[in-house]
């Protein structure tokens, strides 16, 4: 009885499989053994040619280079994608190489671009890094926010800012620092007792080191007494005047600050004690950081048993000079306030 050979007359399979797919045990991988080596897959053009091809090669030149539209699939290997690539899920990778832009589907205008050392975000409402519930924001104005979703201004913080350095715009187009002193300053009145030359005067508070000290003498009488100020401790001063108080109208105003810079609300101080050269009487006094303008100076001189007449002259943004009536002995300190 002839055989009918017609491939028109063969069984139609409905899965392509090199064995018999009617039973496929649990867990049956068919990409394990040589089933593939061993069955050829013919390719007929009618009344043209027929040729045949091993089954593994055929899935090969069909699987290797495609990616399914549907269902899982893993994929191994290097693959690069030269036109633009869309997920509509998620996509997991240990490894992933990016040429330029990471669009968001259906937002051309929300994206993360790479470039050569450099990462871009754009986004036409904001962006936001959320970590573990402590956030960071840029809105569409350019504001940034961090910890809040409520914006303020051109950064808006809801915490506790730590800055080494934090520099504020001044009237004259430039920046000042702003800087705190690690402690208050004290500013008091005492009285002073008639018949006496000499007082030991207490600060209010005790400092963390000596202070710069100035002062100032008032009274009610015409008589003008020569002071100076020594034994500067970070507790109390002495005041050494050139004669007995002569009556007990007179008073003394005593500024104390901690030595150091500050600006607050655009006025900026600095205080200072600078050490005097025995042997001269002209000085030039330079301040640690210039002024915008020349500064409003109070000073006191500190030394042992030496009162002496000074003169301030040629202020300036950056220094100043004093003159005395009389060459300076050793270890004499001017105490220095510097406010604009």
């Amino acid at each position: 009885m002839a055989t009918n050979n017609r491939i028109s007359n063969l069984d139609e399979a409905t899965s392509l499989f090199s064995f018999d797919s009617s039973f496929i045990p649990s867990g049956f991988d068919p990409n394990i053994g040589n089933q593939d080596d061993d069955v050829l897959f013919m390719v007929a053009s009618s009344g043209a040619s027929n040729e045949k091809i091993k089954f593994k090669n055929l899935k090969k030149s069909i699987l290797d280079t495609s990616v399914l539209l549907s269902g899982d699939q893993e994929i191994r290997g290097s693959k690069t994608f030269i036109d633009e690539c869309s997920f509509g899920g998620g996509l997991g990778v240990d490894s992933y190489t990016v040429e330029d832009y990471i669009y968001h589907k259906d937002d051309l205008d929300t994206y993360i671009q790479f470039e050569s050392g450099k990462i871009n975000f754009a986004a036409n409402d904001s962006i936001n890094i959320d970590v573990s519930g402590q956030t960071m924001n840029i809105d569409s104005t350019g504001s940034l926010s961090i910890n809040t979703t409520s914006s303020s201004g051109a950064l808006t913080v809801n915490g506790d800012g730590y800055f080494n350095n934090l520099y504020v715009s001044d009237d004259a187009g430039g920046f000042v620092k702003i800087s705190s002193y690690p402690e208050e300053s004290v500013n008091f009145t005492l009285s002073l007792v008639s018949g006496i030359s000499q007082y030991n005067i207490d600060f209010p508070k005790t400092f963390e080191s000596p202070p710069s000290v100035t002062l100032d003498l008032q009274g009610s009488g015409s008589v003008a007494v020569p002071y100076l100020i020594t034994n500067v401790t970070n507790q109390n001063y002495t005041v050494n005047f050139a004669s007995n108080i002569p009556n007990d109208s007179y008073k003394i105003h005593t500024l104390a600050k901690p030595t150091g810079g500050a600006s607050f609300r655009q006025t900026k101080t600095i205080s200072l004690v600078e050490d005097l050269a025995s042997g001269q009487s002209s000085f030039e006094i330079t301040y640690p950081e210039a002024f915008v303008a020349p500064p409003i100076l109070s000073t006191s001189l500190e030394s042992e048993n030496f009162i002496v007449s000074y003169l301030i002259s040629e202020s300036t943004t950056s220094s100043f000079k004093v003159s005395f009536v009389a060459d300076l002995p050793e270890d004499a300190k001017l105490h220095i306030h510097a406010t604009r």
